[in-house]
């Protein structure tokens, strides 16, 4: 998908790309709704149009260029994750309830809790505390060094309305990423 107003810059600072090439890939990380990973999917460089470092690459430099000017930037890791879960397994549990009673609904629906821990999830995890409304969060963490000393970002969104579409959600979030590591180079 092409992302909403990512125009290119070309920076005037080195980036090493040092992630591993899991991260890269478009995944479900579980169809087994008894997982912690259900409905989870890892978005991976090929699902949008600039890829997210390309993204991050223009975006430190319109936030930062100055102070990284000339300087050596390792990007460790990055990820982004769309969490479905929580739809998911609530329609799952409905249709249980909806076909196997009253009982057979509050049973699947205790199997499969929908509040995993952060350990039990591989990506994607997020607290209720971070989300504003019912929408589907997208999580993107990254983990960038600058002239090797160790900077991490984090952020979480959803959908502001019913009109903002895939592409302006991730969009905002990239941006998010690299405003949070442009606030900790000040």
């Amino acid at each position: 998908m092409r992302l909403a107003n990512t125009p290119p810059m070309e920076p005037r600072f080195t980036l090493e790309e040092r992630r591993l090439d899991v991260e890269k890939n478009n995944e479900m990380l579980s169809y087994l709704i008894t997982s912690c990973d259900y409905g989870i999917t890892q978005i991976g460089d090929s699902q949008t149009d600039p890829d997210k470092v390309a993204v991050l690459k223009s975006d430190l430099q319109a936030l930062a260029g100055d102070r990284l000017e000339g300087r050596k930037l390792t990007l460790q890791s990055y990820t982004v994750h769309l969490n479905n879960a929580v739809a998911l397994k609530q329609q799952v549990g409905s249709f249980s309830a909806a076909y196997a009673g009253l009982l057979g609904g509050t049973l699947f629906m205790a199997m499969t809790e929908i509040g995993c821990s952060k350990e039990q999830v591989s990506g994607g995890w997020y607290t209720a505390d971070e989300v504003s409304n019912a929408w589907p969060p997208v999580i993107a963490e990254a983990t960038l060094s600058v002239d090797g000393v160790s900077y991490q970002s984090r952020a979480v969104a959803t959908a502001a309305n019913e009109t903002e579409t895939m592409a302006e959600l991730y969009r905002r979030v990239f941006r998010q990423i690299a405003e949070r590591f442009a606030e900790q180079l000040e």
